[in-house]
């Protein structure tokens, strides 16, 4: 039978059904439940970040295109001719690592399969016989083949594996380039082979969603109501959105990675730049159009 024993003005603190206390084990499994979710919370945050040291994948030359074992979601290519190779190169790995050759131009091209938010590598081969003061490690990251960012990491020139070079902070990409340059401005390779190793990349969460906004104004910076956005995605699908009194307006959940196109159509404007491309990397805010003129268009 049930009993029912109240402590401390709480029920359930001790309930028997035949002699068992049926609470006891509903509170155990209840913690049993919250132990398994805080595990898979974990598994998820770990899954988000991905390493490729080459340990496991057989060494000798490797094809354009080539993957390592350890990770699908990278395939890595030489920019000029078809140059990899995985081995231990001693101080100038650690461990395996990846030969980017020969003493050329060429860089060491890495095209994700998603979205990724941070990247990193160390880099060997630095060698001083082959190099000059200031000459940089250069890493260039793109989203659907356009530039959105880049690094640079001066070369202590020690043909040691003993420098790491790091992706800006609040970017998203999905291909990079990494190679060794000369000192002057952007850099011009100086034609020496790379060698990389422990390459570190974090991917985007899916679910990742900002807003666009902007403000749409006359020549004077007038604001201008009922303007029609139009936000359309890679697939052709089309949002719209309707300016404000003030000319101000906004798109909610637009998803992070893609690009867009938005356009603006006023019945009385014309604008000097009606059509922009977007890259989305996170909030989108001050993407503005102005009209040609102050005074509204006449109607015929």
């Amino acid at each position: 039978m049930f009993q029912i024993f109240k402590r401390r003005g709480l029920f359930l603190t001790n309930l028997n059904f035949n002699g068992v206390n049926v609470f006891h084990k509903l509170q155990t499994r209840l913690f049993t439940v919250l132990g398994l979710l805080i595990i898979a919370a974990a598994l998820s945050i770990n899954a988000s970040a991905v390493t490729v040291d080459f340990t496991t994948d057989t060494i000798g030359a490797k094809p354009n295109g080539f993957q390592s074992s350890q990770s699908s979601l990278v395939s890595f290519s030489d920019s000029i001719g078809a140059d990899l190779r995985v081995g231990n190169f001693f101080n100038q790995s650690i461990g395996n690592g990846l030969f980017v050759g020969s003493d050329d131009a060429s860089e060491l091209i890495m095209n994700f399969s998603v979205n990724v938010t941070s990247l990193s590598l160390v880099f060997g081969n630095d060698d001083p016989g082959f190099s000059a003061f200031g000459d940089r490690a250069r890493l260039t990251l793109f989203l659907n083949g356009v530039q959105v960012g880049q690094v640079f990491v001066t070369l202590n020139r020690d043909d040691s594996a003993n420098q790491t070079i790091t992706s800006p902070t609040g970017l998203v990409f999905n291909s990079a380039r990494f190679v060794f340059v000369n000192s002057v401005g952007t850099g011009t390779p100086i034609n020496l082979t790379e060698i990389v190793d422990n390459i570190n990349f974090a991917l985007l969460p899916t679910a990742a969603t900002v807003s666009v906004s902007g403000h749409v104004t006359s020549l004077l910076g007038r604001g201008i109501t009922g303007v029609q956005l139009s936000l359309t995605d890679s697939e052709g699908n089309i949002r719209t959105a309707t300016t404000t009194t003030f000319g101000y307006y906004q798109f909610t959940d637009v998803q992070v990675g893609e690009t867009y196109i938005l356009s603006a159509k006023g019945k009385h404007y014309t604008f000097s730049q009606p059509v922009q491309v977007l890259n989305i990397n996170g909030e989108t805010n001050e993407v503005n159009f102005t009209a040609n003129s102050e005074k509204r268009l006449r109607d015929f």
